[in-house]
């Protein structure tokens, strides 16, 4: 059994739910550790993914660029953006944004999926 505030437990926890696909588990466990501990990196990314999986697009949007003002560097927040903003239509700034990925990443997976399922490369 977890304790109840502690954070890192619960992101390490909702990290598996999502990945065994266990979306109620998932979302539980981030509301946990984000009520807990907002400002460490990961609850914070993981946040973003799990309102951007829940369909909130606009919040997730706002997430991931809260993450990039704290940590301009954050390529998983970077990737997390050009998702959402393709997903609310704002389809030239997320290209932007994927491209920004791969100037400091060339070999990064998801902005390479990313470009290439959009007609970029």
């Amino acid at each position: 059994r977890l304790a109840p505030r502690d954070a890192s437990a619960h992101l390490y926890s909702g990290i598996l739910a999502q990945r065994r696909g266990q979306l109620g588990a998932w979302r539980t466990h981030l509301n946990v550790a984000w009520d807990h501990d907002r400002g460490l990196p990961l609850v914070q990314i993981y946040h973003a993914r799990l309102q951007e999986r829940l369909g909130n697009t606009d919040k997730a949007e706002m997430l991931y660029r809260e993450i990039l003002r704290q940590n301009a560097s954050s390529t998983s927040a970077q990737n997390g953006l050009a998702r959402v903003l393709w997903l609310n239509g704002k389809s030239a700034e997320a290209l932007i944004e994927a491209k920004k990925v791969l100037a400091v990443r060339p070999e990064d997976r998801e902005a390479l999926t990313f470009l290439s399922t959009r007609g970029e490369e």
